[in-house]
């Protein structure tokens, strides 16, 4: 018994210097929306507001037949409803600003906005399994809130501000700069033959980006090692609307105050930060600790 209690001590020790060491191993720096003004402000949802739209609404029962043949079942999202009565509302008073800016800048404007408006009407913590801004994923059947009416997964977050862009024609569809989004994922795809696989089953969803797409979109930028933190020469390459993507999870680099930060839905930085935007460098360390992680671009290089 005490050789047992000896190890269960021992086992105790270990688990929580490792837990030390990886407190101060990460020195992530945070900011609240409350710390800056965001270029587009995304508004606090009304009383009516928080009855139609919220976390806790059920997703939609639906059967879809692919392509290919197969009858797919599960609860299908309704984010296009919130884009029509919230999102469309708000950036259509943006979008002749928008498009004097650079591709670069726009986009980080519109992936800041999409970050915050989400948290705004739908919880710091907003993450749907299978969720995009205009529902072309399948009805999904498990994942993390699968059968919610409302949010955004990993994928469907990152390419918000694509989407939003080519919607608006802020992006061209035909242009590489577009790649992240649907319809520049299909120019793409109807040019190179490269199949849209990220569905259920492997089938086509729409050419909706999603992990499985990243990895094979845009252009490599770096790689940042397993267990490394990315150098400063690294650092000097990241811009607003970079990709962040492993296995399984994808993020996104913007800019505020003159400094990177990286934004994510669902994940591992954000959740354990407050939810807030973390800083690029520890962000992207801690998203490497167990896996190398790649950096993708479609937009102009900015210098």
């Amino acid at each position: 018994m005490n050789k047992i209690n000896k190890c269960v001590r021992c086992f105790v020790s270990i688990a929580l210097l490792l837990l030390l060491f990886a407190c101060e191993k990460y020195d992530v720096q945070t900011i609240s929306y409350k710390e800056f003004e965001p270029f587009i402000k995304a508004p606090t949802p009304t009383e009516n507001d928080k009855q139609i739209f919220n976390l806790d609404a059920e997703g939609i029962s639906k059967t879809v037949v692919t392509d290919n043949g197969d009858t797919l079942s599960g609860f299908a999202t309704n984010n296009k409803k919130f884009f029509t009565l919230v999102v469309d509302l708000i950036l259509k008073k943006y979008v002749e600003e928008l498009k004097k800016q650079s591709p670069t800048e726009a986009i980080n404007n519109l992936a800041i906005f999409s970050h915050q408006v989400y948290q705004n009407y739908f919880g710091k913590g907003f993450y749907r399994w299978g969720g995009d801004i205009f529902d072309l994923d399948h009805p999904q059947k498990r994942g993390s809130s699968y059968n919610k009416l409302y949010g955004l997964d990993c994928s469907g977050f990152v390419n918000m501000p694509y989407e939003l862009a080519v919607h608006y024609g802020i992006l061209d569809s035909l242009a590489e700069s577009s790649v992240f989004s649907s319809k520049g994922f299909k120019e793409f795809s109807l040019k190179t033959g490269l199949e849209d696989g990220g569905g259920r089953n492997k089938t086509s969803n729409h050419y909706r980006i999603d992990t499985y797409d990243i990895f094979r979109l845009g252009r490599l930028v770096t790689t940042i090692e397993a267990g490394t933190f990315p150098s400063d020469e690294q650092m000097k390459m990241l811009q607003p609307g970079d990709l962040v993507g492993r296995s399984g999870h994808v993020g996104m680099i913007v800019k505020i105050n003159n400094e990177l930060y990286y934004l994510e839905s669902g994940g591992r930085v954000l959740p354990n930060n407050g939810y807030k935007p973390a800083d690029a460098k520890n962000a992207l360390a801690i998203f490497a600790a167990r896996r190398p992680v790649y950096i993708r671009r479609s937009l102009p290089d900015r210098n």
